[in-house]
């Protein structure tokens, strides 16, 4: 009885890890379904705000504004919301170096 424990023991190990492997490769693609789903609902929200470039400059040179433009603006970047932009006026800037580097980079 116990070599038929031991073989079986043996053979359970070799199983677990091609399962794990499915089961992560299904939950990597779920992940990936579920952000591009979000990433989709904020640009119907962004595209249905329709934002003017002053409106724009404005929330980034505010704290309380900063990262709604910072994402905006990743978003006009990356070709997900079509934006007419011009130029940012940030005259009016008054954070951290460091974030305006962030929100020019």
């Amino acid at each position: 009885m116990s070599q038929s424990t031991a073989t079986l023991q043996a053979s359970v190990p070799a199983e677990v890890p091609q399962a794990n492997s499915a089961s992560r490769s299904a939950g990597r693609e779920k992940e990936k379904k579920k952000e591009e789903r979000k990433d989709n609902e904020l640009c119907v929200i962004f595209d249905h705000a329709r934002r003017t470039i002053e409106e724009i400059s404005e929330l980034a040179s505010d704290k309380s504004g900063y990262s709604v433009a910072w994402l905006l603006l990743e978003f006009i970047k990356k070709g997900r919301c079509r934006f007419p932009l011009g130029s940012l006026d940030l005259s009016g800037f008054s954070l951290s170096a460091s974030k305006l580097k962030l929100l020019l980079s």
